[in-house]
C-alpha cells in the first residue's frame, strides 16, 4: 500500500464534495487522533461518536471515510482496512483528503 492516496473515481470525488463529507472527516480525524491506537473496535466506537455528534448517518457517514481510506466508494470492510492500516496511516489519509479533495 502506498502512503499517498490517489482518488480517481469520479463518483468518489463527487461524494467528497458533499457538505457532510468534510464534517464527517474532520470529526473522525479529531477523535481518531485522540486515541492511543485505532483498531477494529475503537474504529466502530469512533464512527458511533461521529454519528451522534454530527447527526449524520448511513452512506453520508460511512462513504467519506471509505473514500478517504481506499479511494473508492465500495470495497473491503472498513474495520478490516483499519486493522491493516493502523492509526497513523488512517489519520494520514484522512488529512490528505481534507487538504486536497474537500
Amino acid at each position: 500500500f502506498s502512503d499517498t492516496l490517489q482518488i480517481r473515481e469520479a463518483e468518489a470525488l463527487a461524494f467528497l464534495k458533499e457538505p457532510s463529507a468534510k464534517t464527517v472527516l474532520a470529526a473522525f480525524l479529531s477523535k481518531a487522533e485522540a486515541l492511543p491506537a485505532l483498531d477494529m473496535d475503537s474504529f466502530k466506537a469512533v464512527m458511533k461518536e461521529v454519528q451522534q455528534e454530527t447527526g449524520i448517518k448511513g452512506q453520508e457517514l460511512w462513504k467519506p471515510v471509505r473514500v478517504a481510506l481506499t479511494g473508492m466508494i465500495s470495497g473491503p470492510e472498513l474495520p478490516a482496512v483499519i486493522g491493516i492500516f493502523g492509526k497513523e496511516k488512517v489519520c494520514s489519509f484522512v488529512k490528505q483528503v481534507l487538504n486536497k479533495y474537500v
